[in-house]
């Protein structure tokens, strides 16, 4: 006669494996051997669904959570999540230079990007470029006593 199985807390599996735990950490906290627990759960249908609804639910609520985060207002999480459902990718950009740092070729290596956005980001360089060239004249003629080189 085989030997009565031991109960097992299935509120508990549920919510072990709705934190995404392993075989071997739910097997140390119901009790088990790793190689127990897994022929144990091998056996029951009932165990693997519910272990896989309560798996299931975790990463919904972690999901959800990183959603919220992301429309509140956290950038790294809304640039993860471009990068995971959008398929966004980082820009890589190579500028070869001389000996006095005059810039020789731009070589532009831009992953993931179609056409209408490598417009558009080159036009953001360039505004980018003219304002900052304004900023520096500015700074110039403010060091000079004023925009005529007079002291004011």
């Amino acid at each position: 006669m085989a030997r009565p199985e031991r109960p097992v807390d299935l509120k508990l599996v549920e919510d072990l494996a709705r934190i995404q735990c392993t075989d071997a950490e739910m097997a140390s906290i119901l009790g088990f051997s790793i190689d127990g627990w897994r022929k144990r759960v091998r056996r029951s249908k009932e165990l693997v669904d519910l272990i896989e609804k309560g798996k299931e639910a975790g990463r919904s609520s972690l999901r959800r959570l990183q959603w919220k985060s992301a429309t509140n207002g956290n950038i790294a999480m809304q640039i993860w999540l471009g990068k995971q459902y959008l398929g966004q990718r980082e820009m890589q950009s190579t500028e070869l230079t001389g000996a006095k740092g005059e810039r020789l070729i731009p070589a532009e290596t831009v992953v993931g990007m179609d056409a209408e956005t490598r417009t558009l980001l080159r036009g953001l360089r360039t505004r980018l470029a003219r304002r900052t060239e304004s900023s520096a004249a500015k700074s110039q003629s403010d060091r000079r006593g004023g925009p005529e080189g007079l002291a004011t």
